[in-house]
């Protein structure tokens, strides 16, 4: 029978490398799913994850045991993207004058008048996933992480809470505000695909 992830960190700190090996190999896929979602670089996704997984292994002295070994992975996950855009920042400050980042997608701001769902199925669709990564990813970094633990991860409000160190209300307002830019959009974009056609 295969280890749980606080056997696995129990092992790691008793000096067994391999152990952390073993969860690194079980939380790769999320951990860089996560990450390219995040960081708009592609160039980059590789160094933040190995960068978050190192950040894991100093830090593994910390791990209480609270929450699951995944949620404060993406804890730190989620850190080190926002370091990681942080240092962009300073670099492109340095280098030329920016574009502020643009808060919403397609220009939509505020909250939307009615509540807007959007459907798990959206997520599974093939055609619609490619209009909604391309969405998701001019959304504000942190509408894409409440949307990327909800949906693609399925992390409960708690637990998004937990990870990006906000209120659960917040969480909340973040998961509305996004759903309902990128429903708008979604729409927005199919409205201009009919045009096109």
């Amino acid at each position: 029978m295969a280890a749980g992830d606080s056997e696995l960190v129990r092992q790691t700190l008793k000096g067994d490398k391999r152990a952390f090996g073993v969860l690194i190999q079980r939380h790769q896929d999320a951990v860089f799913a996560l990450v390219s979602r995040l960081i708009r670089n592609p160039g980059d996704v590789q160094d933040v994850a190995q960068d978050a997984f190192i950040r894991a292994y100093r830090a593994l002295p910390t791990f209480r045991g609270d929450a699951q070994f995944g949620t404060w992975l993406y804890r730190i996950v989620w850190n080190t993207c926002l370091d990681r855009r942080e240092q962009h920042a300073r670099v492109q400050e340095r280098e030329v004058q920016i574009a502020p980042e643009e808060e919403d997608c397609n220009g939509i701001d505020g909250f939307a008048d009615e509540e807007t769902p959007l459907p798990d199925a959206a997520f599974e669709a093939d055609d619609v996933r490619q209009g909604l990564e391309a969405c998701l990813s001019r959304l504000p970094v942190h509408y894409r992480a409440v949307l990327t633990l909800y949906y693609f991860e399925q992390k409960s409000y708690e637990e998004i809470a937990m990870v990006l160190d906000q209120p659960m209300n917040t969480i909340k307002v973040h998961l509305f505000r996004a759903k309902s830019h990128l429903k708008k959009a979604l729409l927005a974009e199919r409205s201009s695909e009919e045009w096109t056609a």
